[in-house]
C-alpha cells in the first residue's frame, strides 16, 4: 500500500488502519505499507527505513508496544462510532493506558455568549 493514510484526517485514519490491522490479524495477509506518517510505524511488525535508494536501518518494532497501539486504536474507533450513532451521554469517563479522559459535549460547559451579549 502506498500512503494508505495520505490524505486522510485522524479519524479516517484511524478507521482504516483498524481495517488493515483487523484484515491482518483475522485473514493472515503479510502487508506492505509506504508511508511518510511515522506515527504509524507503531502497528509494524517491522519498520525498514530507505534513504537515497539504500536500507537505513531495519528495525523490529516491539510487541508489547504495537499491543498498546492496537489497544488505543481500537478503543478511539469504538468511541468514535458510538459517538457517531448518538450512543454516548455528553459526559463520559473512559480510561485509556491508566490515563483518564473525559468527554464533554460544548452544552456541558453552561451558556454561550455572543460577542454582542459581553458589551451590552
Amino acid at each position: 500500500m502506498d500512503e494508505p493514510s495520505g490524505d486522510l484526517d485522524t479519524k479516517n485514519t484511524d478507521l482504516i488502519m483498524d481495517f488493515l490491522l483487523e484484515l491482518h490479524e483475522k485473514q493472515k495477509i503479510t502487508m506492505i505499507m509506504v508511508t511518510h506518517d511515522v506515527g504509524l510505524r507503531g502497528y509494524a511488525d517491522r519498520v525498514i527505513n530507505i534513504r537515497d535508494g539504500k536500507v537505513a536501518c531495519d528495525v523490529k518494532i516491539d510487541q508489547a508496544q504495537r499491543m498498546r497501539m492496537r489497544t488505543n486504536l481500537r478503543q478511539q474507533v469504538l468511541r468514535s462510532r458510538r459517538e457517531e450513532m448518538g450512543w454516548m451521554s455528553s459526559t463520559s469517563s473512559e480510561s485509556f493506558d491508566g490515563v483518564r479522559t473525559e468527554l464533554r459535549a460544548p452544552t456541558d460547559y453552561g451558556a454561550v455568549h455572543t460577542a454582542q451579549e459581553s458589551f451590552s
